[in-house]
């Protein structure tokens, strides 16, 4: 290829050719073996897609700028584990990051093994009511959600009810699914939404594990997460799958989670491509976080990136409304 050739178009048609010709030369390769010509076109190509501004390597935005801005979107074919003690968020966070991509017509598929399809529902309501806040001038609480609604109130509830109704969300509320049947229905809804943008499910320890098995459970805990990894593989998106993390977290000084705390839990580390931590100062030391005006900030740990780097950003948790928001910018 022409470094200095200025058409994209023209370079990519050339670098198809020069991937054809490599194809069919005597001697090919295996169909799962690659040469390092067509490797290197391939890297060549998203070079000058960066170049021209059209970089195909921006993953998947879930419109939170300091998430988006540590993983330059989730890419397809990775896993992505949010892991975090009980009462966290993490439920929370995964069906905000839901509602937003699917804001953008990109099909959203979600396995939820504990809570049912209307307490999803109901979540993503409030969720949006929260955001209505600022049009509305009031808002309707969780506890008005739940109870008869003034006329306003209906109204408002109202709006935000149309708006979720064209969302490409698609929910999987069976409890106990093994991971071969997870990814049956999976790769049915694929075949059905080609253009499926990503897939949650919540949690993995509530996965049904083989019926019969003399290994222990931290190798089938590992043998779960290696199908659910190669799962996304299959069907190039990004899997986010939630953990729930032991009380092992909160024996010690600092209750911050770490890549240790996985490991209790079986090899999870090992096949992540990303591992996301969230940590609230306020659910261990609620006076202090008073004190200090914490309340409600949420730091989400990215402790690994197989393609990017780690450190932590923060959010901030509205509880009552299971509501993220990315404070400098929301």
């Amino acid at each position: 290829l022409d470094p200095g050739a200025d058409d994209l178009a023209e370079l990519q048609a050339r670098a198809q050719e020069l991937i054809f010709a490599a194809t069919q030369r005597e001697g090919s390769l295996d169909d799962d073996a690659k040469s390092l010509l067509e490797v290197l076109n391939k890297c060549y190509l998203n070079l000058l897609k960066r170049r021209e501004g059209l970089d195909g390597s921006y993953g998947l935005s879930v419109l939170y700028p300091s998430i988006d801005g540590m993983t330059t979107g989730f890419k397809n074919k990775d896993l992505i584990i949010l892991a975090a003690r009980p009462s966290m968020g993490k439920t929370a966070l995964a069906l905000n990051m839901a509602v937003n991509v699917a804001k953008r017509e990109i099909p959203v598929l979600i396995f939820s093994l504990e809570m049912d399809d209307e307490q999803i529902g109901d979540r993503l309501v409030l969720g949006e009511l929260f955001s209505h806040k600022g049009e509305e001038g009031f808002a309707v609480t969780s506890h008005e959600y739940q109870t008869r609604l003034s006329d306003e109130q209906f109204r408002v509830t109202q709006k935000v009810f149309n708006k979720l109704y064209p969302l490409p969300i698609s929910i999987v509320d069976k409890r106990g699914l093994t991971v071969p049947e997870i990814k049956a229905k999976a790769r049915k809804v694929k075949a059905e939404q080609p253009d499926l943008g990503l897939l949650i499910i919540d949690y993995l320890q509530l996965i049904k594990p083989p019926s019969e098995s003399n290994r222990s459970w931290t190798l089938i805990v590992g043998e779960m997460v290696r199908e659910l990894r190669d799962l996304a593989g299959e069907l190039d998106v990004p899997v986010m799958l939630l953990s729930q993390l032991n009380r092992g977290v909160e024996s010690r000084e600092n209750k911050r989670p770490m890549l240790s705390d996985l490991r209790d839990s079986g090899n999870i580390e090992e096949f992540a491509d990303v591992v996301m931590f969230l940590y609230r100062d306020d659910y261990y030391y609620p006076d202090l976080a008073q004190e200090k005006g914490t309340e409600g900030l949420v730091e989400v740990i990215f402790a690994k990136q197989r393609k990017g780097p780690t450190g932590a950003v923060q959010l901030r948790f509205i509880k009552e409304y299971t509501r993220f928001i990315d404070e400098y910018v929301d």
